[in-house]
């Protein structure tokens, strides 16, 4: 080419960088959030595309329209800020149960792993290894929701049961829920229960009975026993959406306490995409999020994708290939790697995905 013709060429092309159309604007499509892929621990105060995290467990876009991240071996909860920084909202990045007479950015954490906003706006959250049940008040200081003040750990993980949630205790929580009446329901992953705070402050466990099997369909969810549950959703008609990670299903605990599995044979693996959701199998469920129209979408763990259950039942993939790897940002969802996926959360017109293994958080464009 001549160097007249490049000059041409060279005015007549589009200005700058930028999509067309953007990543954003692309339905199927599968975003960066936050993250460089690498772990660690870089600074605050750094754009999101430069910004290290250690494992991201939850991320859900708050209230105020911001971008809250778990950073998980860090011992954080990050924002993405208005001028487009990442800023530190809780944790001072150093490992311990969280101290309440500290101020936000200058307690501890424990592996914060699952968040939520209370009808106040303000951050509720469970660590893995304390305890507690955590709010964070007005006062920029942690106070505690459920469990022992001073992080006792329980040993059946109903401790507690028919009484006030702080004297309850829990062996290791891993996810939570909140109703629209102020009930608080937090999953002990490790006591193979989930529990049920009501607003009045009194606890109670609605699924497991502590034995670490798979048992108790169309039964009593206290009679139903349970394997390691984690991420929880509410549907509009009350009934509690649950991870039964190491069961390798998802189960319903309807409004009325009956238990039914929704998803999963219960035998880990790959298939059924197109089907019923009760023939098909997952590997290791460890996120759900639940849209407006209906559709709960799964994070298929062990799989390294992400699912989709229609209203009728029917599943589909639509994120990762089931290859393991950090590749196809900007890209068909479909035909992008992911690492092990921890929480979801719907995002208006996308889902929100906290890659874990992979420490970045990623967008898929739904419509």
């Amino acid at each position: 080419m001549s160097r007249r013709a490049l000059a041409l060429a060279l005015l007549l092309a589009p200005a700058g960088c930028e999509e067309d159309p953007p990543c954003e604007r692309s339905p199927g499509y599968l975003c960066p959030v936050i993250g460089t892929g690498e772990l660690g621990f870089n600074r605050d105060g750094l754009d999101p595309a430069q910004t290290d995290l250690f494992l991201v467990s939850s991320v859900r876009r708050g209230p105020d329209d911001r971008i809250y991240v778990m950073d998980f071996n860090n011992q954080r909860l990050r924002v993405i800020d208005d001028d487009d920084t990442v800023q530190t909202v809780i944790g001072s990045g150093f490992h311990a149960i969280a101290d309440t007479s500290a101020t936000a950015a200058t307690t501890p954490l424990e592996n914060p792993i699952d968040f939520r906003f209370d009808d106040q706006g303000r951050i509720v959250f469970v660590s893995y290894h304390d305890p507690r049940v955590l709010m964070l008040g007005d006062d920029d200081r942690l106070h505690v929701l459920a469990g022992a003040d001073d992080g006792v750990v329980g040993i059946d993980g109903n401790e507690g049961d028919g009484g006030p949630a702080l004297e309850a205790l829990f062996i290791q929580l891993d996810g939570m829920a909140l109703g629209p009446d102020g009930s608080i329901y937090v999953s002990d992953s490790l006591a193979n229960r989930v529990r049920r705070i009501d607003p009045s402050g009194m606890i109670d466990t609605i699924a497991g009975t502590g034995v670490a099997e798979l048992s108790g369909d169309g039964g009593p969810g206290v009679d139903a026993a349970l394997h390691w549950p984690t991420a929880m959703e509410l549907d509009p008609a009350g009934n509690l959406l649950i991870a039964d990670t190491r069961n390798n299903v998802v189960r319903r605990l309807d409004a009325d306490g009956t238990i039914h599995t929704i998803a999963g044979t219960g035998t880990a693996g790959f298939s059924g995409d197109g089907g019923p959701a009760t023939q098909a199998q997952l590997d290791q469920p460890y996120g759900l999020a639940l849209d407006e129209d209906g559709t709960l979408y799964v994070a298929d763990r062990g799989n390294f994708r992400v699912r989709s259950i229609a209203p009728d039942g029917t599943i589909h993939t639509i994120a990762g290939t089931g290859l393991e790897g950090l590749r196809g940002d900007r890209g068909p969802a479909l035909s992008a790697r992911l690492g092990y996926v921890a929480r979801l959360a719907m995002d208006g017109d996308g889902l929100l995905v906290a890659d874990q293994s992979n420490s970045v958080a990623r967008r898929i464009v739904l419509r």
